[in-house]
């Protein structure tokens, strides 16, 4: 969808307002915000869209973070969070391929997601061997990340989970 500005501010407030009560009410904290899907994949692609999250975050929170797609030059996105002083928290995807700008393989292809697990656990075991992942067309993505991301749509994710979890365990 594209959205004027306004609009996208008015979804976000609303949603965040929501999402930040029902935590309350259970006891919780919204402690960070992680758009979901193709808003996600457009903020990365969109540094407009990325500022309108920026500045909803500011304006309706304090000490909220957000999280971003580690890819290898992030300097832009560092600095338009600062202005708004929001936290970054960058994440790789362990079971998606990536492209040599360091963005996903759009959903639309057919390589956009690993399947094999062993391919999943080398590559991650890999990343934490040398800091850099591999393009679908074999460029080094040197990357600084803070979390991993499985897809729950994937049918192996808790296993892999698991298995992610031993692996960063072993190389601590």
């Amino acid at each position: 969808m594209v959205l004027p500005q306004s609009s996208l501010e008015a979804i976000l407030h609303y949603q965040l307002a929501a999402f930040a009560q029902l935590c309350k009410i259970n006891g919780g904290q919204l402690r960070y915000v992680k758009p979901h899907g193709a808003l996600y994949n457009d903020m990365m692609k969109d540094l407009d869209i990325f500022t309108v999250i920026c500045q909803v975050i500011n304006n309706m929170f304090i000490d909220v973070s957000l999280m971003v797609q580690a890819i290898p030059e992030m300097n832009k996105f560092q600095q338009i969070a600062a202005q708004y002083n929001i936290n970054l928290i960058t994440e790789a995807f362990a079971d998606r391929n990536y492209q040599d700008n360091g963005l996903l393989v759009p959903r639309t292809h057919t390589n956009a997601t690993i399947h094999d697990t062993n391919q999943i656990q080398q590559n991650i075991a890999q990343f934490l061997k040398t800091g850099k992942l591999l393009s679908v067309s074999g460029q080094t993505l040197p990357l600084t990340v803070d979390s991993l991301c499985i897809h729950g749509d994937n049918q192996h994710a808790v296993t892999l989970v698991k298995q992610l979890r031993q692996l960063l365990n072993e190389h601590r």
